[in-house]
């Protein structure tokens, strides 16, 4: 017999408070950053509410349940300070769940200064912060450049663009 949709909301919806963040990824906890990124896409795909299609009241608020919990998971996970927050939480048999705000302070949820006070300013950030994850420090660089250009007053602009310089020095 073809299993229905609704099979896999109900065996995860019923367990989702007893996994920690790997688990409901389905990834280890050793996992690089583009492992964590494909795993939330894959279930983004086959788990949230709109990809389902229409399902009983029920079901629905299972899966915007099991949704919110893969958008959690993938938020403390992917980011280098919450996840070894989260990781030492775990050690420490803290937990399952950590909401963002306990994890890292203001690196958890950047000021709006830090993430730039105009729409240039923090689309040239946002560039730059991307080249670095690729390891494109020129690129980072250029794009600091570029976003002080827009905000020069932004200290949290020229400390990354200092930092990146030293780096790449």
């Amino acid at each position: 017999m073809p299993k229905k949709k609704s099979d896999p909301l109900k065996g995860l919806a019923r367990h989702l408070d007893r996994l920690d963040y790997y688990a409901v990824l389905g990834i280890p906890e050793n996992a690089s950053p583009a492992v964590v990124r494909n795993a939330f896409y894959d279930l983004c795909r086959r788990l949230h509410p709109d990809a389902l299609g229409p399902l009983p009241e029920v079901l629905r608020a299972g899966s915007q349940q099991i949704a919110q919990r893969i958008n959690e998971s993938y938020c403390v996970l992917r980011h280098p300070v919450r996840r070894r927050a989260y990781d030492r939480a775990l050690r420490e048999n803290g937990p399952r769940r950590m909401p963002l705000v306990e994890v890292g302070g203001e690196s958890a949820k950047p000021s709006r200064r830090d993430q730039g006070e105009t729409a240039e300013g923090r689309q040239f950030s946002e560039r730059a912060i991307a080249c670095l994850r690729t390891g494109d420090r020129a690129g980072a660089i250029r794009n600091w450049r570029t976003a002080l250009a827009f905000e020069p007053q932004n200290e949290s602009f020229r400390k990354r663009l200092d930092e990146a310089l030293t780096d790449a020095s």
